[in-house]
């Protein structure tokens, strides 16, 4: 509980991400982004932006890999916060702690802990990573009252002080992107957010996390030139190149225990792709192993990868889509299907 303002009470969640936060190297980025051969540009700018702190914003096509990159992002955060359990505010209970959210630090982050200084109020925790996605709202962005069980919860931005917010899928929210974007910038920027309870009440909550935005869209059909000025980095996360690509597919083979063939892997990467027009995408090589699987466990046989298996898989993917890519500039713009898939023209 907390019976002094809330912004007093919350004060070592808002110095969380300067509190013990030791900043990641190059090697350890690199380290972490091994599995996902990411072109080393991309793993440049993304470090630059962990280091900084400031918003952040990913875009390219939908398969990109953009939501797993942002993930990672925020298991990299280094250090850990204080939340407490729930606070007190004129007699009404907001519920703050998620132990889904907020998680239990390992042993090794804790050995430095003093117990004798323990508050039971607060929680040690690693640092949050919150994602929303196209559910997201205006109201989820404000206190909402659980009235079954008489208590507020907590929106997910205030959830993510001391960490990060990823915002998926920018553009199909319930909100316009520029809108949504200043409800989080402003009062990212002053530190402090205005929360409502019943009644009409406000009161001042610190508000000190890093703003993640993902999206498939283009980014300039989504905000105006004063918005993305106001948007730390902006990375685009495309296509893999071949030699990446390659070296994807290899290593997803080993995960899931698949003999490779490099003869196979030629005939994915000219035939299906070159001649389908489809990019070197980093969500590619997982799914279709993975529908090989499916299809070999429904015959009751080992998955192998043979030319045969990878088209069957290839078709169940792809049928009735579009190839090759093309990010729309508004997310409202219409969806055509104009059957070009020389691959599914000659089966």
């Amino acid at each position: 509980r907390a019976r002094q303002p809330v912004r007093a009470a919350l004060a070592p969640v808002a110095r969380g991400a300067q509190c013990g936060l030791r900043r990641i190297g190059a090697a350890e980025l690199a380290a972490a982004f091994a599995d996902d051969h990411l072109d080393p540009a991309v793993c440049d700018m993304l470090g630059a932006a962990l280091q900084s702190s400031r918003s952040l914003l990913l875009y390219g096509p939908s398969g990109s890999g953009k939501s797993t990159l942002a993930r990672k992002l925020g298991q990299l955060q280094q250090g850990l916060v204080a939340v407490p359990h729930a606070l007190l505010v004129d007699q009404q209970i907001i519920q703050l702690h998620d132990p889904l959210v907020h998680l239990a630090p390992g042993r090794a982050a804790r050995q430095g802990e003093n117990q004798r200084s323990v508050d039971t109020r607060w929680a040690l925790c690693q640092r949050p990573v919150v994602q929303v996605g196209a559910e997201l709202n205006q109201q989820m962005l404000d206190l909402r009252l659980d009235a079954a069980n008489g208590v507020y919860q907590a929106p997910p931005h205030f959830m993510a002080n001391g960490g990060m917010l990823v915002v998926d899928d920018l553009g199909r929210q319930r909100v316009a992107p520029g809108d949504l974007l200043n409800r989080l910038n402003a009062p990212l920027e002053a530190g402090a957010d205005q929360l409502t309870v019943e009644g009409g009440h406000k009161i001042g909550v610190p508000f000190d996390a890093t703003l993640v935005f993902v999206t498939n869209f283009a980014p300039q059909g989504l905000l105006d030139e004063a918005s993305m000025r106001r948007i730390g980095y902006k990375i685009h996360v495309g296509a893999l190149s071949e030699l990446h690509y390659r070296a994807l597919f290899r290593h997803q083979c080993h995960l899931l225990r698949i003999n490779g063939d490099e003869a196979v892997l030629d005939h994915l990467v000219a035939r299906l792709h070159g001649h389908g027009g489809r990019p070197l995408l980093a969500s590619y090589p997982r799914e279709l192993l993975a529908r090989i699987c499916d299809f070999a466990g429904f015959s009751g046989i080992a998955p192998r990868l043979t030319v045969a298996a990878l088209e069957q898989a290839w078709i169940s993917m792809f049928a009735g889509c579009t190839s090759g890519y093309a990010a729309p500039s508004l997310p409202s713009a219409p969806f055509h299907f104009n059957g070009s898939d020389p691959l599914l023209e000659r089966i």
